[in-house]
């Protein structure tokens, strides 16, 4: 299947995943005065503050970079009979649902995405869950009802 099949994230993905992972960071960085006044022994207080500062090392590739890649990797392509999705940083995920498989189909919005009117599609069947997160809510709602339809078909067809 060609690229041009399959549909990307809101652009406002980006902007969704560096607001939740920019408040994670501030998150981290709240211990280091804690550290710095309440720890007498330097040895102690330096192995504490190298781990802390790695993490913070990570969690700035995490909040600064990596939405954009993330961003451009993820795709998704559904019809009639599937649901496809590829994701991922450093390992691609290739995913694909037949559209019988599917037991619910959820629609969830955290307060970051409401900001943003994201929403995250929820894709569930018996052996696992699968979500495409990010998409602009109208489209989300859009292919909850597609989808819904088509599985009240298969229903319908099997009786």
């Amino acid at each position: 299947m060609s690229d041009s099949n399959y549909k990307n994230l809101s652009l406002n993905a980006k902007k969704s995943w560096f607001a939740a992972r920019f408040i994670f960071l501030l998150i981290l960085l709240i211990p280091i005065p804690f550290i710095l006044i309440g720890v007498h022994n330097k040895k102690i207080q330096l192995v504490v503050l190298a781990i802390l500062g790695l993490f913070i090392f990570l969690q700035l590739l995490n909040t600064f970079l990596y939405p954009y890649i993330e961003y451009k990797q993820w795709k998704y392509f559904i019809n009639d009979e599937k649901v496809e999705l590829i994701h991922g940083i450093y390992f691609i995920t290739t995913s694909v649902i037949p559209i019988v498989r599917i037991q619910n189909i959820n629609l969830n919005q955290g307060p970051i995405n409401r900001i943003f009117k994201l929403t995250d599609l929820e894709i569930m069947t018996a052996g696992n869950n699968f979500t495409i997160p990010n998409i602009e809510s109208s489209e989300a709602n859009k292919l909850c009802e597609f989808l819904r339809e088509k599985i009240n078909d298969a229903v319908k067809e099997d009786l």
